[in-house]
């Protein structure tokens, strides 16, 4: 370190030192003439100045996480996660999106299936990257269970036995809109036991034609052998391929994709608080990442700047206090007391 550098640093040093100084000198004599009031007023607004803008770098942030926490706790009262009844919809919301999720990739599935049917080969390589177990059959039937899941669950809060959801529940709904989404439940619901008893329908025709093949092994290999064609219509006549196989096969294709599509908006509905819960947290962890340093930064450098200048004006204080006490001492000396040149017990006797 130089010399110029050296000197420099007393040079500040000892400017520092006599502007305190002269500051203190300065309040001192104000002090002996204007009254005490005024001059803690003047050094409060002082100090005032010197912690606004830490004060300012904190109620910034701190206004807008308040206004964050307000719009979450809005959010959640729009969906009924409050009061007595969150719990209870928060577990509603979780049952209804694990429900309604599963619902949509079974449909997704046999979307693929079918329009690769229709618009491709027939030879879907979707179903490769899926488990063996995990066939069309076992996609559709898992997409009807869910369905009457879903349609299940809706009419429990709507007659009042469940309150999973606030977009189903009694206490929210008119009754002629809970007597219109009941018919709808209800409805569903007899159409999935219906596909349900179309699925037995068409096992029960299968496992017919596998024994009619079992017990008629000539009329289905040997008799027209030579005719695929022929060896075909024999087959079909001989397994007695009814109506009501054809209408069970109909319903299960045609159907099962209306009751899942409408179990899915139902689903969906009741899947919105967890949504909610989703956007709130991506909201709050942007929030906080964006506001919470600045926050933390504001408020260790206010309380840092508060305590020196609480040292400061209680030292300030002080000198004040000084200068007032010699102040009254000067004013008490200034006045002369008066003694009568005549006793005062000697006026009575004129």
């Amino acid at each position: 370190m130089d010399k110029m550098t050296v000197l420099l640093i007393l040079l500040i040093g000892l400017g520092t030192i006599g502007f305190f100084m002269l500051f203190l000198g300065s309040i001192y004599f104000l002090s002996l003439k204007v009254s005490d009031y005024k001059v803690k007023a003047w050094i409060d607004r002082l100090f005032n100045i010197l912690t606004f803008i830490p004060e300012s770098i904190r109620k910034g942030p701190e206004y807008g996480i308040r206004k964050t926490m307000h719009c979450i706790r809005w959010t959640n009262e729009s969906f009924g996660v409050h009061g007595e009844d969150g719990g209870q919809r928060i577990t509603g919301s979780f049952i209804y999106f694990s429900i309604t999720l599963l619902s949509i990739f079974a449909s997704l599935l046999i979307l693929i299936v079918t329009f690769d049917a229709i618009f491709g080969n027939g030879n879907s390589k979707i179903l490769e990257y899926l488990p063996e177990y995990l066939n069309i059959e076992v996609i559709m039937a898992a997409e009807l269970i869910f369905a009457s899941i879903l349609f299940g669950l809706v009419l429990f809060d709507i007659i009042g036995v469940t309150d999973l959801s606030k977009f189903f529940s009694p206490q929210k709904l008119s009754k002629n809109v809970r007597f219109a989404i009941g018919i709808i439940t209800a409805l569903c619901i007899f159409v999935s036991i219906y596909l349900f008893a179309s699925a037995g329908n068409f096992r029960f025709h299968g496992a017919e034609i596998e024994i009619n093949k079992h017990l008629n092994p000539e009329t289905s290999t040997s008799a027209y052998a030579g005719n695929p064609d022929k060896n075909m219509e024999s087959s079909v006549d001989n397994n007695h391929v009814s109506p009501s196989y054809l209408r069970s096969v109909k319903a299960l294709t045609v159907l099962t994709p209306v009751i899942a599509f409408l179990a899915t908006g139902f689903g969906s509905a009741g899947s919105l608080p967890l949504v909610n819960f989703v956007f709130i947290g991506i909201v709050f962890v942007l929030s906080m990442l964006l506001f919470g340093p600045i926050w933390v930064t504001g408020f260790i450098i206010e309380g840092i700047v508060v305590r020196i200048s609480d040292f400061f004006r209680g030292f300030l204080y002080l000198i004040i206090d000084i200068a007032s006490s010699q102040k009254k001492k000067e004013t008490k000396d200034d006045i002369v007391s008066f003694v009568p040149a005549i006793p005062l017990e000697m006026l009575y006797y004129f």
